[in-house]
């Protein structure tokens, strides 16, 4: 009897492959961060190269979604992890070569946001297919995991990397990273009846969109669930990146190390709160720790305002992560759980939509209000998540929660 899907081989090389790609991430956006801020020295230029990645992500993850439900998932992860490692040689070349420009990295991140619409919505409906429903919840718990325990290592060993050994080494690092982990999911095959399609017609990209969509709208569940993720998004992304950057670099002596201590803190968090999540079964709908992490963001990011101490933003962060980890494997065991296999791919991709939709926008507001005052950054995002979470406990009596 299989106890742990760490025990299925298929499984531990995706699990392997993701945790690699998800330290490359984070190596990729420690480094990209703090090189448009070492050229700039502008949170509104970060805003923007962020956007830069974001707003193709936001219009291509449905597309993606759609696409990796009527083919196989595992190709096209496998090709966008190729793409991204090339996209971190690129970056690592101009760096030797001393010809990094702002519009190049402008157009990277496009490429690299581009990339992610696919990814992530592969990746997410790959992960089902590779286990039984009875084990779901716990390869979520490791897949969440993963990602954490890469959260907690990558971003301090790539500020370290470039307190120490520079910004063109961590791109090489990063480099690195996206090729062994794009080799381990090359190795994942998937069962030879995941892999069957219907002998009917393939049909049209648009249809496949649009047949997604009706499915979560006319699920209340869904529908309600995935809306209060793109609120809460809305409020936290952008200040808990760009504002992140901008209290190291305003309160914290400009010191990379700090940045990446300050993100470690945060996978911390989110690896106890993940591994809690596990240990806690199933639950019948996700919207209740949905409003819960509303207000331990909000509050959060309102004491992020006015903290001018390293110790304090890191417990902060902390928190945050735990709350964030522990959301995040309930509720999607849930979806998966929701979500019939045919539509695995879609419902993930319009999981990613609803986290990003609006992200490109928190992230210029958020630029803007740096420029102006940081603590106005912070507080006014606490108070939107706040509202965001009061509005959801108010409602939620009228939802089947």
């Amino acid at each position: 009897m299989i106890l742990s899907p760490l025990q299925i081989p298929n499984f531990r090389r995706f699990w392997l492959g993701q945790t690699l790609l998800f330290c490359a991430e984070q190596f990729w956006l420690v480094a990209l961060t703090w090189l448009v801020l070492q050229k700039t020295s502008s949170g509104l230029m970060l805003g923007i190269v962020l956007m830069a990645g974001t707003i193709p992500q936001v219009l291509f993850t449905l597309v993606g979604g759609a696409i990796s439900d009527c083919t196989s998932p595992s190709r096209l992860v496998k090709l966008f992890a190729i793409v991204d490692t090339i996209l971190a040689a690129t970056i690592t070349v101009l760096l030797v070569f001393d010809t990094v420009q702002i519009n190049f990295l402008i157009v990277l991140s496009a490429i690299a946001g581009i990339s992610d619409a696919f990814f992530e919505p592969a990746l997410l409906a790959m992960l089902p297919r590779l286990v039984n429903k009875s084990l779901l919840s716990k390869a979520n718990a490791w897949f969440e995991s993963g990602e954490q325990i890469t959260a907690i290592i990558a971003p301090a060993l790539a500020g370290v990397a470039i307190s120490i050994l520079g910004l063109t080494t961590t791109f090489g690092f990063a480099t690195v990273l996206f090729a062994l982990g794009s080799l381990s999911i090359c190795l994942v095959r998937l069962r030879k009846k995941t892999r069957e399609r219907s002998t009917s017609p393939r049909q049209q990209l648009r249809t496949q969109i649009a047949q997604g969509l009706l499915y979560v709208w006319n699920n209340s569940e869904l529908r309600n669930i995935l809306l209060f993720v793109t609120f809460l998004s809305f409020a936290a992304s952008g200040p808990l990146i760009v504002g992140c950057a901008e209290l190291v670099r305003v309160r914290f002596e400009e010191n990379a190390e700090v940045f990446g201590y300050l993100e470690a803190a945060a996978g911390v968090g989110a690896l106890l709160g993940a591994v809690t999540a596990s240990k806690m079964g199933s639950v019948s709908n996700p919207g209740k720790p949905l409003i819960f992490l509303a207000y331990v963001f909000g509050l959060g990011s309102i004491v992020l305002g006015f903290v001018n101490q390293e110790w304090l933003a890191y417990g902060v962060l902390g928190l945050m992560g735990f709350s964030d980890g522990m959301v995040d494997v309930i509720a999607l065991t849930w979806l998966q759980k929701q979500t019939i296999t045919q539509m695995q791919g879609r419902v993930m991709s319009l999981l990613i939509f609803a986290d990003i939709a609006l992200v490109p926008f928190s992230q210029g507001i958020s630029g803007l209000l740096s420029e102006i005052n940081l603590t106005v950054l912070f507080v006014v995002a606490g108070l939107t998540m706040l509202l965001t979470g009061i509005v959801n406990s108010l409602i939620q009596p009228t939802r089947s929660y």
